[in-house]
């Protein structure tokens, strides 16, 4: 079986998007499948150009004729469609979330509308492609965390002196805050913050993540008189990470345009109670509220009070979370590739 992925970023970034596509490729090793990968840019390298990009990617259809194309973003299926479909090569595409979610330009809209078959990781997801992609097969196929590594442990001391916690509850939210996206339910626990001063004064809400979108909620923490329980940690290393989900009471993250969650799962296999929201992707990573509490990020009421709830909750049984493991993940890309690749496609069925 030979698989080409083209992605939009390199798969050892941060974010949950280079995660899924290290699981599919990590996925494609454990088979022994004939796998190569083109990707826009790398880690501490400037991204390539587009043309650069679909030339090499183009180089491969062509030369190496690959039993089928994971393509890893929809700005990248115009750049292959075209080539795929003259060498009979299908064509799949992961669907995560706000990029797919409203209808896309009209070359983009086109490329997408060919290609053999849609993995959205949500129902969210494919509920918003279908308003504007009806006819596609899709396939649902969820993200999944590595329970291995992320355990239940006591709070670290160095973190606790770093960030001034110590007697202190801790809730926090693990996500980017670019500028463009500011769905991440941040503001909103900002505002329950400052809604909790009163009646929880031990409370400090930890907002781990950086991006240019920070200034402006260090501003807004400031203009809420919460400025001293607001702590914004910046960019977490990969190293840390365990520790600082550790470090929580209660996770939240009560957002807008989450495709997924793939955090909500990192947070309750560290055994912390989690909050997510009823308008997104985190429905699904909850189970529809069984595995945390949901809330609607519009009524501000509603999310203070959930964040009271979340802290005096206790995260479900961590066998719950055995849905998501990795394997079962890598068994799923393993048979639906292979169906695509047979011409059954499972979204066809």
């Amino acid at each position: 079986m030979k698989i080409l992925l083209l992605l939009n970023e390199d798969y050892q970034a941060a974010s949950g998007i280079a995660q899924y596509n290290r699981n599919v490729a990590d996925a494609l090793r454990g088979i022994g499948a004939d796998m190569r990968i083109v990707c826009r840019g790398q880690v501490g390298v400037a991204a390539i150009d587009k043309a650069a990009f679909g030339t090499k990617a183009l180089f491969h259809c062509l030369v190496w004729r690959p039993d089928l194309i994971f393509v890893g973003h929809i700005n990248l299926v115009p750049l292959v469609i075209g080539v795929a479909q003259r060498l009979s090569i299908p064509v799949v595409l992961p669907a995560h979330g706000i990029e797919v979610w409203d209808k896309p330009g009209l070359s983009r809209f086109r490329a997408t509308e060919q290609v053999t078959e849609i993995w959205p990781v949500s129902r969210t997801t494919q509920e918003r492609m279908r308003s504007w992609l009806p006819d596609v097969p899709m396939h649902i196929i969820h993200n999944c965390v590595e329970l291995a590594d992320f355990t239940p442990g006591p709070k670290p001391d160095y973190l606790v002196e770093r960030y001034g916690l110590a007697g202190k509850r801790v809730v926090m939210t693990l996500a980017r805050l670019p500028g463009w996206d500011r769905h991440k339910g941040v503001d909103e626990m900002i505002q329950a913050m400052a809604d909790l001063r009163e009646s929880q004064p031990d409370l400090r809400y930890l907002v781990a993540g950086e991006g240019p979108d920070k200034p402006r909620l260090i501003d807004l923490a400031e203009q809420l008189g919460v400025a001293d329980t607001v702590i914004f940690a910046g960019f977490i290393d990969r190293a840390e990470k365990l520790d600082h989900y550790r470090l929580a009471d209660a996770f939240a993250m009560p957002s807008r345009g989450e495709g997924f969650g793939i955090v909500f799962l990192e947070s309750l296999a560290c055994g912390v109670p989690v909050m997510g929201s009823t308008l997104d992707g985190g429905r699904d990573a909850l189970l529809d509220g069984k595995l945390g509490l949901l809330v609607d990020p519009g009524d501000r009421a509603a999310v203070a009070a959930g964040v009271e709830a979340t802290l005096t909750a206790k995260a479900p049984p961590r066998a719950s979370l055995d849905i998501y493991e990795y394997g079962f993940f890598a068994k799923e890309i393993e048979r639906a590739m292979r169906a695509v690749i047979a011409g059954a496609g499972l979204g066809r069925r």
